[in-house]
């Protein structure tokens, strides 16, 4: 069943040429896309914080400890 949004696009678009109607069809699938991407983008992201504290944790330990260094920005 189609939701309020689809339909309402359904609409707009109805009665323009069926050229102008493939291009926005192409469109709209491009955008999807990115949404779908970045959507799981996301998830991947919430998912690899703990991971992510755990290993900035570690890499303070290491450059307390004389075993790593800070990163000098302007050396790269």
């Amino acid at each position: 069943m189609p939701t309020t949004a689809a339909v309402t696009i359904a609409y707009m678009i109805e009665p323009l040429p069926p050229h102008s109607q493939e291009q926005i069809v192409d469109h709209l699938r491009s955008y999807i896309e990115e949404i779908r991407e970045d959507l799981q983008w996301n998830e991947s992201f919430a998912k690899s914080q703990d991971s992510l504290a755990a290993m900035a944790k570690q890499v303070k330990l290491d450059v307390k400890h004389g075993i790593a260094s800070p990163m000098e920005i302007s050396l790269l």
